[in-house]
């Protein structure tokens, strides 16, 4: 288990996590049309549910798909926390490398077709987005810093907790601000 002192430590570790996080962004913005073909699956199902805010009237569908929001970002982050150290940063921060492709692309591309400003993009992935990002850079920083994994497993309930946060907003808050934006 981390002590308090030792998940402030962590935050300088966020940075390069940032960076590549970063630049991937940059990358997916600045060569949208090149990465058309690989993002534009990843994101159909981004699309639809924004299309369907959560209402009281469908409540099954939203913590379905919140639940399977969860379940594959705790993936990444058990992945990221595990992994970082081992290959020596390579597959978090391809992880972070293509998320931030991802997110560059689709605010480019909504951007194109829907006239969005990129920082009315940024207010509506904001809700979510502060306690997803923040989840997987720490987990990056814990596990490139963890010599012992034992240790590294004692702090994965923060990440988690953070993707807890995270799913709710995205399944519950971010359609609606979304939708407000356009």
């Amino acid at each position: 288990m981390y002590s308090k002192r030792e998940l402030l430590d962590l935050l300088p570790g966020t940075r390069i996590w940032i960076a590549v996080f970063l630049g991937g962004i940059l990358a997916g913005a600045l060569f949208y049309r090149q990465v058309y073909d690989l993002a534009f699956p990843l994101l159909k199902n981004a699309v639809a549910i924004a299309e369907k805010p959560a209402s009281m009237n469908s409540i099954s569908e939203p913590v379905y798909l919140l639940f399977l929001y969860f379940f594959k970002n705790a993936l990444v982050i058990v992945l990221c926390l595990m992994t970082a150290r081992p290959t020596r940063g390579l597959l978090p921060g391809l992880v972070l490398l293509i998320n931030g492709l991802v997110l560059g692309f689709a605010a480019t591309l909504i951007h194109k077709l829907a006239g969005l400003s990129y920082g009315q993009f940024a207010l509506g992935i904001l809700p979510h987005g502060v306690f997803e990002f923040a989840a997987l850079f720490l987990a990056c920083a814990a596990g490139w810093q963890a010599v012992d994994y034992r240790k590294a497993w004692g702090f994965i309930w923060l990440p988690l907790i953070l993707l807890a946060i995270a799913a709710i907003m995205e399944a519950f808050v971010s359609p609606w601000v979304i939708k407000s934006l356009v």
